[in-house]
């Protein structure tokens, strides 16, 4: 089990993902698990790169 918690914060170390494509991934499974009728979209700018950029 070990290997498993080191190998996910090597990944989160280096870098090799992104927030849109985390969210993507997320909504993905979201929607299988769920399997809703209606879907809504809430826009939010908490996780807008385009904040960061000024900081």
């Amino acid at each position: 089990m070990r290997n498993h918690w080191v190998s996910y914060y090597k990944w989160l170390q280096q870098g090799k993902w992104s927030w849109p494509g985390l969210m993507r991934q997320f909504v993905r499974l979201a929607l299988r698990v769920v399997k809703p009728e209606v879907g809504y979209l809430v826009i939010d700018d908490t996780f807008d790169p385009a904040d960061f950029e000024g900081s």
